[in-house]
């Protein structure tokens, strides 16, 4: 599966912070072990992720302006530390309560995020459907 910066992978963790990052996450001898979700800040080839983490550990590395350039994080993380994980040893992405603050489109069922609603029935449709011209007349769109 393929992730992105800003998304929250699942890790396996032996202490709060120190992610095991070089193990399958299913691996029967980790299963014991806690889950913590960390956010990606950056990516290492297609295969590796640079987790943030809040604390320094043996296996952390701090963020300075040669890892900004080499990895191309944001700046803003500055000062703080990370990890370079496998994509094996992430167990998924935190899922996020992504329809509480999104609205359904009443023609294509999309869902849109920060929608409100746009019609006077106090429906939402998309700028997709409201500007094309079939929707309009079959679903009453304006």
């Amino acid at each position: 599966m393929e992730y992105h910066v800003g998304d929250k992978l699942i890790c396996r963790v032996s202490s709060d912070e120190l992610v095991i990052f070089d193990v399958d996450f299913n691996d029967r001898r980790y299963l014991h072990f806690k889950t913590k979700s960390f956010e990606v800040i950056g990516l290492h080839n297609k295969r590796f992720y640079i987790l943030l983490v809040s604390a320094a550990t043996d296996s952390a590395f701090e963020l300075t302006d040669d890892t900004f350039n080499l990895y191309k994080i944001d700046r803003s993380h500055k000062g703080r530390y990370a990890y370079i994980i496998r994509e094996n040893a992430v167990g998924g992405r935190q899922k996020i309560d992504f329809y509480r603050d999104a609205r359904m489109c009443c023609v294509c069922k999309q869902y849109i995020p920060y929608a409100e609603p746009n019609q006077a029935d106090g429906r939402f449709a998309c700028w997709s459907c409201k500007t094309d011209e079939r929707y309009k007349l079959i679903h009453n769109i304006k």
